[in-house]
């Protein structure tokens, strides 16, 4: 997608209380004591100067309950407020808080829990919050800002300044920049001039500006959905190719790789018998088809990668044919293993594992009506926790798509952010600093 400038936002991770009081005391003065060492405050690696689906008894087919302050907006709007409103009033339950240092790329874990980060930059949507908004609205940034960006031959990354005004925002939060850039107008005939630029962009981000940034670069080739999509033998010589430019000129940019969960419905950007597709035929038996490993083809290595990742959402039991329905109980953990197990990936190379775009989504209309949608995205969000990855990437817009309004988001209902907030008092989640 590409990018709409958007007004902005180490990290700390909460855990519940218990324990004597002396205990607490002790706990409190390691902390303070270690933070000082480190040179830290409250969590956070102090910026060097620089130049980026439980119910609740609603009806599924109502209207969603705004956060007081929420922006008014309507399925046709552009997201932005109707009119100035005073920030909701969040307690957001962090104590303890655990300096995450954003140098050493790559590391196993962040803290001690799971990094929960949100994509808020991008176009076509309905309604995003603004850094400003999502922090606010949680009670702290996000662990991680993601943002959506296509190539482009004249500037390598389309709309370049506000893609290094974002970085900039990420700096100055003390939160990680994840990058997804996406080669849409030439998939993967990009050339070597405009990765090139591409680079020298991320080169800024990272280096002038400072954002410790991670890049999902042409995510869910396993798909059918886009132009860089069915072609592992291109896909993984492009990987390099960039790869081998980050190391020169960007070598703290770490590099993503990021699947699709499963095999796509069909095969449409490969002919039968080509090397391509026969590089997609595992099993050997002359087809390519669900019996065969849809991840395998496309890995470059694990010397080769940074970060193991998945895009994996919930549009119910019957999609395309849009309805509001429960994950089963097992549906991530299952998706994960079969038939083809992805957590090898990860767990054979010992690479930290991002999910890496998700949500369950919410179809906002009658003909959908089904299960409440405090209830389908709890459930989602729990058996996301529950794998432990490394980080967590919600995709947090409302989109209009299909003639339905999709709302993947946690922060624009009231009910579905008190429940992720009572969530979290129990299970560490790794945030930013506290919302000013």
């Amino acid at each position: 997608m590409a990018t709409t400038p958007k007004p902005s936002a180490t990290m700390t991770s909460g855990n519940k209380s218990s324990g004597s009081r002396r205990t607490l005391i002790a706990v409190v003065v390691v902390v303070v004591l270690a933070a000082a060492a480190a040179g830290i405050y409250f969590g956070v690696v102090k910026p060097k100067s620089a130049d980026s689906s439980a119910t609740n008894g609603r009806s599924s087919s109502s209207s969603p309950t705004p956060v007081p302050g929420a922006p008014t907006t309507s399925p046709s709007g552009n997201g932005q407020p109707a009119t100035p409103v005073a920030p909701p009033t969040v307690n957001f339950p962090i104590s303890s808080p655990i300096s995450v240092p954003m140098t050493g790329l790559p590391l196993k874990k962040f803290g001690n829990g799971v990094v929960w980060g949100s994509h808020i930059w991008g176009d076509n949507y309905v309604w995003a919050p603004t850094v400003a908004e999502i922090s606010r609205r949680y009670g702290s940034v996000p662990g991680a800002l993601g943002g959506f960006y296509h190539t482009d031959a004249a500037t390598g990354i389309q709309y370049p300044d506000a893609f290094l005004d974002q970085a900039r925002q990420a700096r100055a939060a003390g939160t990680w920049f994840y990058v997804t850039l996406e080669p849409r107008a030439v998939g993967l005939n990009v050339t070597a001039d405009t990765l090139a630029k591409c680079v020298e962009l991320l080169r800024k981000a990272s280096v002038e500006i400072g954002a410790p940034v991670l890049l999902r670069w042409a995510h869910e080739m396993n798909g059918n959905w886009y132009p860089w999509s069915q072609q592992p033998i291109k896909y993984k010589q492009v990987w390099m190719q960039l790869r081998d430019m980050l190391k020169k000129a960007a070598p703290k940019v770490a590099m993503v790789w990021s699947p699709n969960i499963g095999f796509p419905a069909e095969i449409k950007f490969t002919a039968p018998g080509s090397p391509e597709y026969l590089a997609m035929d595992t099993d050997k038996n002359g087809k390519v088809d669900e019996l065969d490993d849809p991840y395998e083809p496309f890995f470059p290595g694990a010397a080769n990668v940074d970060f193991i990742s998945v895009s994996m959402f919930w549009f119910g039991n019957e999609y395309p044919n849009f309805k509001n329905q429960m994950p089963p109980a097992d549906h991530v953990a299952k998706k994960l293993r079969e038939p083809h197990d992805l957590t090898r990936f990860y767990r054979d190379s010992k690479l930290p594992f991002i999910i890496s775009e998700t949500a369950s989504t919410f179809f906002r209309d009658a003909r959908a009506a089904g299960v409440d949608e405090v209830a389908m995205k709890q459930t989602w969000w729990r058996q996301l926790i529950a794998e432990d990855p490394t980080m967590v990437m919600w995709f947090e817009f409302t989109k209009q798509e299909d003639n339905y309004l999709k709302d993947s988001c946690i922060t624009n209902n009231t009910a579905v952010i008190n429940a992720f907030k009572d969530d979290m008092k129990t299970r560490p989640l790794v945030f930013g600093p506290p919302a000013a």
